[in-house]
Formats: structure tokens, C-alpha cells, sequence
């Protein structure tokens, strides 16, 4: 009796819904095996899709690699994609719960990249925006998931800066002086507080430039992805 009053215990008892996969576009350069192992770059859009030509300038790289671009969950009346609501990465009212969730998501599509079989190494994460949001909340959640990750024009949510030190791990970040949307200010006091911790975050400005990314932020972007992979392959 018991055992049967046990059993249906654990039968009724709420169980975790299972993690919302996200739809992405993966290609590989040319001269690439698609069905080799490849070094992978992950690129996590702005809202509205926003990418600034990143993947397309990977995507002609003399470099064989592998680019994946995930789509946000939340799809907009147009058509296009957002990681979450604009309040979650600037109120301090906000708990962050749909940028941890889109993190988690985007955790979930690195497991299952890595698991396979197509990627070598870890996967370099890149995100821009709202991306850079994701990919920064990535960055100390799940560090043993990417190699490296470069965050552009974006910052943490307020409320999940770390506030002490931590698994992590290496971060880049560019910020636009001039950005207003993800405050340039907000962004290098995040990363100011981060180096006195201790972590190993590194913050890059150009002078000028405001949300968005121009033609030199593009261009940095694209030689840090390039390092990152470089000293992956040297490891």
C-alpha cells in the first residue's frame, strides 16, 4: 500500500517543462565539409533581427568554419525576432527572468551542437544587442559552453551582474561611446565592477559610434572572432 501511495506521489508531482528549442540558419564556409567537424562561431542577433552584416562577413572568411544564428523566441508583429522585452535589460525593476530564459535556450542549442558531432572544439559566442545581453547572462551561467564570448553594444540586465566572483568566461565588449539605447555608460561600470572581482572582461570604445555597429566596431569584431578562434585552435 504504501508503495503504490508512493508511486502515485511521484506520478502527480509537477515535473519541469522541457526547455524551448530555438530555430536557427547554420552554414559553413567555402571550401567547408558541412558534415566535418568544424570551429563554430554562434552569432546572437539584435531585436528585430538586427545582425549588421556579421555572418555574412564570416561566411567569405578564408577560415573553414561553421556559423549558426539562432532565432530569438519572441516573434514580433513583423515578422522579425527579439531575445526579450526592451524593459528587461534597463529597468532595475526587472528580475531578468527572459534574459536568463533566452540564455537558457541558447545553452541548450550549444549542448546540442557540440553533442553532434559538427563542431570543433567550443563555440565561439558573439552577440549583439539584445544578444549581447544573452550572450554576457551565457558567459557566467554556462562558461564551459563557449570558448569565448564577444558582446557588442549590449550589456548584462541590470539585476544579474554578478556581485561576486565566479565560474566564467573570457569576455570582450564594444562599446559605441555614444550608445544611448544600451547605455555606453551602464556597459563600462558593468565592466569596471567586473574587473575589480576579478573577471577576466575586457571593454574596447570607439569614439562616435552609437547603437549599432560601423564599419570599425565591424571590423574589431571580426579580428577578435578570428583570435578567439586562433587561440582555441592553439590550445
Amino acid at each position: 500500500m504504501f508503495g503504490l501511495a508512493l508511486q502515485l506521489w511521484i506520478w502527480l508531482q509537477p515535473s519541469a517543462p522541457p526547455t524551448p528549442t530555438l530555430a536557427y540558419d547554420a552554414y559553413v564556409t567555402r571550401g567547408a565539409d558541412p558534415d566535418e567537424a568544424l570551429p563554430t562561431v554562434v552569432i546572437l542577433h539584435g531585436r528585430d533581427d538586427a545582425l549588421h552584416g556579421l555572418p555574412a562577413a564570416l561566411r567569405y572568411s578564408s577560415r573553414r568554419l561553421r556559423v549558426v544564428v539562432p532565432w530569438g523566441p519572441r516573434v514580433q508583429r513583423d515578422g522579425t525576432h527579439a531575445w526579450f522585452r526592451r524593459s528587461e535589460a534597463r529597468s532595475r525593476m526587472s528580475d531578468g527572468t527572459e534574459v536568463v530564459g533566452a540564455a537558457s535556450m541558447v545553452v541548450g542549442l550549444l549542448t546540442d551542437l557540440q553533442a553532434s558531432g559538427l563542431v570543433s572544439g567550443r563555440p565561439v559566442l558573439v552577440g549583439y544587442s539584445q544578444g549581447a545581453s544573452v550572450a554576457l547572462e551565457v558567459s557566467v551561467a554556462a562558461p564551459d559552453s563557449v570558448s569565448e564570448v564577444i558582446a557588442i553594444s549590449g550589456h548584462f540586465a541590470p539585476t544579474r551582474v554578478p556581485t561576486e566572483l565566479g565560474e566564467h568566461a573570457v569576455t570582450r565588449v564594444l562599446v559605441g561611446e555614444r550608445d544611448t539605447v544600451m547605455s555606453a555608460a551602464v556597459t563600462l561600470g558593468q565592466v569596471r565592477r567586473m574587473q575589480a572581482l576579478g573577471y577576466l572582461v575586457e571593454a574596447e570604445r570607439f569614439p562616435g559610434q552609437g547603437h549599432g555597429i560601423g564599419p570599425k566596431m565591424r571590423r574589431t569584431a571580426l579580428r577578435r572572432i578570428h583570435a578567439a578562434l586562433r587561440a582555441q585552435a592553439g590550445a
